[in-house]
C-alpha cells in the first residue's frame, strides 16, 4: 500500500471520531470541521517530515493544539460577542448537558481523554488501551474513578 493510500485510510478511519471530539471542544459544527481538518493536516505534515508512523494519540494532541490556536486567534481578533449571541444555536449542540460538560473538563487530562474516547467516540477499553499505550485494566480503573468523580461533582 502506498503512503498516500495509507494516509487516506487513516483519515477515513479516524475522521468521524476526531470530528466528534472537535465538536465537543468547540460546540460549533463549522469550527469543528475546520479543527479536524487542521489536526489531520498537522499530523500528515509531521509524518512526512519525520518519516514516523501515523498515530491516533498524536492526532488527538494535534486537535488540542488546533483548538488552542483557534482560541488564541479568536482572542486576538476580539470578536464581537453581540454577533455571537445573534447566531441561532445548532439543535444538537444546544442539547449538550452543560454541567456534565464542565465536570468532564475538570477531570485530569488522561482521565478526560479516556472518558471522551469511551463515551463520545464509542471505543471499548481495549481499543482505548491500544490507542493510549496502556493496559486495558488501567483504562477500566480510570473510567471507574472518573464515574465516581463525575457522580460526586454532579450530585
Amino acid at each position: 500500500m502506498s503512503r498516500s493510500e495509507e494516509n487516506a485510510a487513516f483519515v477515513q478511519e479516524n475522521l468521524s471520531r476526531i470530528a466528534r471530539r472537535a465538536l465537543y471542544l468547540c460546540g460549533d459544527f463549522h469550527v469543528a470541521e475546520d479543527l479536524a481538518q487542521e489536526a489531520f493536516e498537522r499530523v500528515l505534515k509531521s509524518q512526512v517530515k519525520s518519516q514516523s508512523a501515523l498515530s491516533v494519540p498524536l492526532l488527538y494532541t494535534a486537535l488540542e493544539w488546533s483548538w488552542k490556536d483557534h482560541l488564541r486567534r479568536k482572542y486576538r481578533r476580539k470578536e464581537n460577542i453581540v454577533s455571537q449571541i445573534d447566531d441561532a444555536p445548532d439543535p444538537e449542540v444546544a442539547s449538550i448537558d452543560v454541567p456534565l460538560h464542565e465536570a468532564i473538563d475538570e477531570l485530569p487530562e488522561t482521565m478526560r481523554s479516556i472518558v471522551l474516547m469511551h463515551y463520545y467516540d464509542d471505543m471499548k477499553p481495549a481499543e482505548i488501551a491500544q490507542e493510549m499505550g496502556i493496559r486495558a485494566d488501567q483504562v477500566s480503573r480510570h473510567l471507574n474513578r472518573a464515574r465516581k468523580k463525575l457522580e460526586k461533582r454532579l450530585s
